[in-house]
């Protein structure tokens, strides 16, 4: 078990390119707001190998680097269940944000969120808007069905 105040969980599936990149600009941006943070890459089943991936990482303020291999591919949402369990079982954190390894959520984020969530003193969760979304119809109707259920269980809104 080990202790850190910020954990970034990382799911990927093979592009670990990707997610080298994605490392560093994580990197630059919480040492422009000095915040330090551990990463767990949640290794979804990848059949690619990633050992060359992480020595051209020199991190400022990423603490650690850690991987969590998983025996067989489960899918994106799965691979964060299981990460976030294993967070929840392993590691004393304050705050855990999830990001997707392809480059689609903006490391910039990372601050505003860690902040929102310091300022409601690490007890609630906090979720990141998107602002673009082309979702077809059906999406969009089960997605108000979701959200509707979640206030009806939780009394929290998304």
């Amino acid at each position: 078990m080990y202790s850190s105040s910020i954990i970034i969980a990382v799911p990927v599936f093979n592009d670990w390119e990707s997610l080298s990149i994605l490392l560093k600009r994580i990197d630059e941006v919480l040492d422009i707001e000095n915040i330090n943070a551990e990463i767990l890459i949640l290794n979804d089943g990848s059949t690619l190998s990633y050992q060359n991936i992480f020595k051209k990482l020199e991190p400022k303020t990423i603490n650690q680097v850690s991987i969590l291999d998983l025996k067989r591919n489960l899918g994106h949402q799965r691979a964060i269940a299981i990460g976030l369990a294993y967070i929840e079982s392993k590691v004393e954190c304050q705050a855990v944000v999830v990001m997707d390894s392809d480059g689609e959520d903006d490391p910039k984020d990372i601050p505003k969120l860690v902040y929102k969530c310091r300022e409601e003193n690490y007890s609630k969760i906090v979720f990141a808007r998107r602002t673009q979304r082309s979702e077809t119809w059906l999406f969009k109707v089960f997605y108000k069905i979701y959200k509707y259920l979640f206030k009806l269980l939780t009394g929290e809104y998304i």
